[in-house]
Parts: structure tokens; C-alpha cells; sequence
């Protein structure tokens, strides 16, 4: 069901769940449950750092939203890096633009690691990830 400042999804495996405002938005430009992210796995919930949004999704997937960022999703090869750097409480901060396949809108930043190729990359407020294929990762501070 959709409302005026948000919705409520449910299925059988995740339950009810309900997003809001821009999270909402960002996953409804994903395509919502028939998109890359599938259902909700939780509802919105509180940042770390008390300020920002974020919720879980099937894939592995979430997506995280802050006031100066707003709201974008986070791959689960670049999640998984960037929770053990503590997540929007770690020196790259929030998410500031999509998911990358490779170094698409990363420029020079993403420098290869030997031969490597980069699988995904990111931006942050203060750096960016990139993901390599032989499963390794770099943050670059900007």
C-alpha cells in the first residue's frame, strides 16, 4: 500500500515493512520488489550516527539516506567493506551517488591493484571504494 509519505510492502518470506520519503523513493526507482533489491527485510531504521535512515533489502542489499547525501543503495561486495569501516561512522562517511560496475564515475581514483580488474565501485563524502575481482579493496580518501 502506498501512502502520501510512504509504503508498506509485505510478503511472505520478509513480512510487512514499511519505508519512507526518499529511502522510498530511491527504491522505487530500483524497480521496488521487481527491481535488483527485491522486498524490504526491515523496516526504516536509525543510522548509527543517529542522523541518517537506512533498511535492508533481500538481495543483501540497503540503502542509507542522510539530509546533506540523500538516499542511495549500496551493493553487498561494497556494504560488506564499508560496515567494517564502520559504516557511515567510519572516514568515508555517507553514500553520495549509486553503485558502479567497474570504475564508472570514479575517474582516476580507481587506480588497479597489480591485475585486478575493479568489479564495483562508490562514492562517499570524504573517499570512494573500489571492489576488485580477486576480492580485494581499496578506499581512497578525498
Amino acid at each position: 500500500n502506498n501512502f502520501n509519505n510512504g509504503t508498506i510492502t509485505w510478503s511472505g518470506p520478509t513480512g510487512a515493512r514499511a519505508l519512507y520519503g526518499a529511502l522510498r523513493d530511491r527504491w522505487s526507482a530500483l524497480g521496488r520488489e521487481d527491481g535488483p533489491l527485491g522486498y524490504p527485510t526491515s523496516d526504516e531504521l536509525v543510522s548509527s550516527d543517529g542522523v541518517g535512515r537506512f533498511a535492508g533489502f533481500e538481495n543483501g542489499s540497503r540503502i542509507y539516506w542522510s539530509p546533506p547525501t540523500g538516499a542511495w543503495d549500496l551493493i553487498v561486495d561494497t556494504l560488506a567493506v564499508w560496515g567494517a569501516m564502520n559504516y557511515e561512522m567510519g572516514a568515508l562517511g555517507y553514500p553520495i551517488g549509486p553503485p558502479n560496475l567497474g570504475t564508472a564515475g570514479l575517474g582516476s581514483v580507481a587506480a588497479p591493484t597489480g591485475d585486478a580488474a575493479v568489479i564495483a565501485s562508490q562514492k562517499f563524502q570524504r573517499g570512494a571504494l573500489a571492489i576488485y575481482q580477486d576480492g580485494t579493496a581499496n578506499a581512497i580518501y578525498f
